[in-house]
C-alpha cells in the first residue's frame, strides 16, 4: 500500500489466558486486521549491534511480539517515523505493508516472533531505503 502511514500500525494487546500456572498466547483476533497467518518466524541470537529488518513490504501484515528479552523496532513511512520498545510477549506491533522496519538494540535473551499474513514472495520485499521512497513517492524525509 504505497499511501499506508505509520499510525495505521498499531500497538496491540496480546490475549493471553493462564491456567495451571502456563500462560498461552493468543497473538490472532479479528481486531489485528487480519486472521490467517501463513508463516511464523523467530529471531534469536542477534547482538546488541545487529540491525535487522532494514525493509518494507507490499502486501504482507506482520505482527511482531518480543517473545523473551527486548527489542527497539522502528516504523517509517517515508515521512514519519515511530520507534517502539517490545519488551513483554502480552504486546505486540502490528505493521501494514508499505511500512519500513528496522529491528535493533536486541537484549542478550530475545527472541523475536513473527506471524505473517503471506508466505514467504522475494518479489513483495524492499530491501533499499531509496526504492522504497520512489514505491511511496516520496522525495524526502
Amino acid at each position: 500500500m504505497r499511501n499506508s502511514k505509520i499510525y495505521e500500525c498499531q500497538l496491540i494487546d496480546i490475549q493471553t489466558e493462564i491456567e495451571n500456572n502456563v500462560t498461552t498466547y493468543y497473538p490472532l483476533s479479528k481486531d489485528y486486521k487480519f486472521s490467517s497467518v501463513k508463516r511464523v518466524y523467530f529471531l534469536y541470537n542477534s547482538s546488541l549491534e545487529k540491525i535487522r529488518g532494514e525493509h518494507a513490504h507490499k502486501d504482507l501484515n506482520q505482527i511482531i511480539i518480543a517473545g523473551k528479552g527486548s527489542f527497539e523496532i522502528t516504523i517509517n513511512d517515508g515521512e514519519n517515523f515511530k520507534t517502539y520498545l517490545l519488551d513483554n510477549p502480552n504486546k505486540g506491533l502490528r505493521i501494514i505493508p508499505g511500512i519500513w522496519r528496522s529491528l535493533k538494540n536486541f537484549s542478550e535473551d530475545s527472541v523475536c516472533i513473527v506471524f505473517a499474513s503471506e508466505l514467504y514472495e522475494p518479489d513483495d520485499y524492499i530491501h533499499n531505503f531509496d526504492e522504497f521512497l520512489i514505491y511511496k513517492q516520496v522525495t524526502s524525509i
